[in-house]
């Protein structure tokens, strides 16, 4: 019965659907460093996310891999210890996030010059 009721509460991609700030970081750098595509012209191409200790580092690279930008050191917002729907960085700026997996991060609107839909970019 308790097996019954794990496997009803996940989503397809086998995670549960309140996540906490931590599981959302982790989805974010895969344990280590993870980089997300966008298709979307004009805007920045790439997100790379980095595990550095108890901080999550987020840098953007152009689409031909030419300019690589710092964009800052970032947490999860939570609320009632479960994500609330943020992505807050130490200047004060916040990301605003719609849905997050292992492979899709989608944005709530317009943030700065990122697209709007990220899947995550196998490197190896």
């Amino acid at each position: 019965m308790f097996g019954l009721g794990i496997v009803l509460s996940c989503e397809e991609d086998g995670f549960p659907m309140a996540l906490y700030d931590y599981q959302v970081e982790r989805l974010l750098h895969g344990g280590t460093e993870k980089m997300w595509q966008t298709d979307e012209e004009g805007v920045m191409g790439y997100l790379l996310f980095e595990s550095l200790d108890d901080s999550v580092n987020v840098m953007g690279i152009t689409i031909d891999f030419s300019d690589t930008l710092s964009l800052g050191m970032m947490r999860a917002s939570v609320k009632s210890l479960l994500f609330s729907d943020s992505l807050l960085f130490a200047d004060g700026n916040f990301w605003l996030i719609e849905e997050v997996s292992a492979h899709s991060l989608l944005f709530k609107g317009a943030v700065l010059d990122l697209g709007r839909q990220y899947t995550w970019y196998e490197t190896e």
